[in-house]
C-alpha cells in the first residue's frame, strides 16, 4: 500500500468516526433539549392552573367587597359566605386558600 493510499484509508476511516462523534452528540443535545422542553411546558401549565385559581380567588374577594358596598351595615368579611368553585364559603376559607396559594410563590 502506498503513502498516499495509507493516508486516504487514514482519513475516510477518522472521518467517519468524527461524523459519527459529533452526530451523537448533536443528537444528545437534542434529547436534552427536549426534555428540558417538556419541563418548561409542565411549569408553565402549572403556573397557568395557579393563575387561573388567582383569579377565582380574586372574583371571589372582589364579591365579597360588593357584599360589603351594598350594605348599610359593616359586615364581619371573615363570616361572610361567598360562592365560588360551587360552594358557599366564609372569609376564613378564602383567606385560607389565598394562603395557600401564596405560599406556592403565585
Amino acid at each position: 500500500m502506498t503513502r498516499e493510499e495509507r493516508a486516504n484509508d487514514y482519513a475516510e476511516h477518522n472521518i467517519g468516526k468524527y461524523t459519527n462523534d459529533y452526530a451523537n452528540i448533536y443528537n444528545a443535545y437534542l434529547k436534552g433539549a427536549d426534555e428540558e422542553t417538556k419541563e418548561l411546558k409542565n411549569e408553565n401549565d402549572e403556573l397557568k392552573a395557579q393563575l387561573e385559581r388567582a383569579k377565582v380567588y380574586l372574583k371571589a374577594t372582589s364579591d365579597l367587597l360588593q357584599k360589603q358596598n351594598e350594605s348599610h351595615y359593616v359586615l364581619n368579611l371573615l363570616e361572610t359566605t361567598v360562592f365560588y368553585d360551587e360552594a358557599d364559603c366564609d372569609g376564613y376559607c378564602l383567606k385560607d386558600e389565598i394562603d395557600t396559594l401564596l405560599e406556592m410563590g403565585v
